[in-house]
């Protein structure tokens, strides 16, 4: 994509005039006349009245001259509230309506936002404000105060001790991209790739598999009619093949999220840059529900812009890591809305702990996406409410052997944070000799004798998996939640002769059990 650099906003609007025919224009002009009529027909009247609806160019005009030094904030009043909060969401509003009027069909079947000519200027219009939000005039005690009284869901408190900002915030996006203070984020089952982390404070939104040919059935890229390729998204990546097979997931960011983002498991930093994209937002309007006449982002990975957008590519290599092997990881966040550059920050070649910062995004909405090759993908967790960075998103399974005697999954445990064990597949037998060599699943063998002293754990089942933390064991079974005041190393056994008091012990074992284990 050729890159358009205006120093001013009156070269982006020469731009405009000199680059498109009066045809060209026309589409745009179509584009705005939809977004009016449809949003007065169906957007919340007070929301509407509150908003632009320039119809033409000279107003198209006026109206992009105006919002490049518009500085986001929030205000009190009832247009800009979010019926299920009540919370303001001006920002939100603005920057969905700023996108609505050029996210409608045009004659030529295309959205106006993305014509060509015209998905170049936006790109270019987005780093032209972003230059504006680099500067003193962005930000002030009033901008601050707005977010805090009107906006509690920025959780500007998260970074400020005593009501003083814990930084400098001498521009809008300094205080876009604040940090946070110490100790928020604990960092789950740290020192154990097993447990792989939320990269970033976001909703999980879906999970793809990715075909043999490193193609996403699911997700065809808009106007090729063509499959999401993994090649395309990891540009230039010397693992744009590696993860044919693998699993793809996608969690989104909203513009109150903390916009840092951290390694999801440790390892040795392969790739770290920024890719140039587009910029591109998809906008609805509520037709029903709690939000019905608001707008809507949908966000859906189908539409392929994750593929074409601005973004980071960040890949882990777990291979030799100390805290275990979950083969590459890669880690992708995605500028949306009015991010048209993503700021990597890690090293190739370093090691990188798991919740060690590597970026951030400046204003704007954006993703994050992850991917696992075949073989490695951990179980994800799928439940969609809003998750801070550092916390469980995926587990990757913990195997069993038969023949082993306690075995340590390096999962740690702690007093008070729930954590369950759950099994997935596998049988096993811990006497060959009995009915014929049949093996059972994790609850054992029912129809023989309870197992006797010496046994991993007496009057329980032959054969079922049995946990233990510390000096306490326990019946795991098909699943089971672990004691609430353990504190220790999980390991995980058959229930069996520990020292051949009976007979051959775990020598003549057979089979393997897999289990995920689940925390907090």
């Amino acid at each position: 994509m050729n890159k358009l650099n205006f120093k001013s906003t009156e070269d982006g609007i020469h731009y405009l005039l000199d680059t498109a025919t009066e045809k060209e224009w026309g589409y745009i002009v179509e584009s705005l006349n939809t977004a009016r009529d449809k949003a007065s027909e169906s957007l919340n009247q007070n929301l509407y009245d509150s908003l632009e609806w320039p119809t033409n160019q000279q107003a198209y005009i006026n109206y992009l001259n105006q919002f490049v030094l518009w500085i986001p904030q929030q205000s009190g009043g009832a247009a800009w509230q979010d019926p299920t909060t009540l919370h303001s969401q001006e920002v939100y509003d603005r920057l969905c309506h700023y996108y609505y009027l050029v996210d409608q069909k045009t004659s030529i079947g295309v959205l106006a936002q993305n014509i060509p000519w015209f998905s170049q200027f936006l790109v270019s219009y987005a780093n032209l404000w972003g230059k504006f939000l680099n500067t003193p005039e962005s930000f002030n005690s009033t901008i601050l105060k707005s977010f805090i009284q009107f906006s509690p869901q920025y959780r500007i408190e998260d970074s400020m001790n005593d009501g003083i900002p814990n930084a400098n915030w001498n521009t809008f996006n300094e205080f876009f991209a604040r940090e946070l203070n110490p100790y928020l984020r604990p960092i789950d089952n740290p020192g154990n790739n097993k447990t792989v982390v939320m990269p970033a404070d976001c909703t999980y939104r879906k999970k793809y598999n990715i075909r043999a040919d490193s193609t996403i059935e699911e997700i065809v890229i808009k106007q090729t009619h063509t499959y999401a390729n993994i090649a395309q998204l990891l540009e230039g990546s010397e693992y744009a093949q590696s993860f044919a097979n693998g699993t793809f997931i996608h969690y989104f960011l909203a513009p109150y999220s903390y916009h840092r983002f951290h390694a999801p498991v440790s390892g040795v930093v392969q790739d770290c840059r920024a890719v140039q994209g587009l910029t591109f937002l998809q906008v609805e309007i509520h037709e029903d529900g709690p939000k019905k006449g608001q707008f809507n982002a949908p966000d859906d990975a189908e539409n392929g812009y994750e593929f074409l957008q601005a973004r980071g590519i960040l890949t882990i290599d777990t291979t030799n890591s100390p805290d275990g092997d979950i083969g590459v990881v890669a880690v992708i966040p995605v500028g949306m809305c009015q991010v048209s550059s993503v700021h990597m920050q890690a090293l190739s070649g370093k090691n990188i702990n798991k919740g060690d910062k590597f970026g951030y995004f400046m204003f704007g909405g954006s993703d994050i996406i992850m991917l696992f090759q075949e073989g490695k993908q951990p179980v994800l967790n799928e439940q969609t409410s809003y998750r801070h960075y550092g916390t469980s998103t995926a587990i990757s399974p913990s195997y069993v052997v038969a023949k082993s005697k306690w075995q340590n999954t390096n999962i740690k445990i702690t007093s008070g944070n729930p954590a369950t064990i759950s099994y997935i597949n596998g049988e096993w037998t811990a006497n060959p000799n009995d009915n014929n060599g049949k093996l059972y699943g994790p609850n054992g063998n029912p129809n023989y004798i309870k197992a006797k002293p010496g046994y991993t754990m007496p009057n329980e089942n032959e054969g079922a998996l049995i946990g233990k933390v510390g000096d306490s064991i326990f019946l795991v079974g098909e699943s089971c939640t672990i004691p609430s005041n353990l504190t220790g190393d999980l390991e995980l056994c058959i229930n069996d002769d520990l020292n051949g008091e009976y007979g051959a012990g775990f020598t003549d074992n057979l089979g393997i059990m897999v289990v995920q284990v689940s925390i907090g």
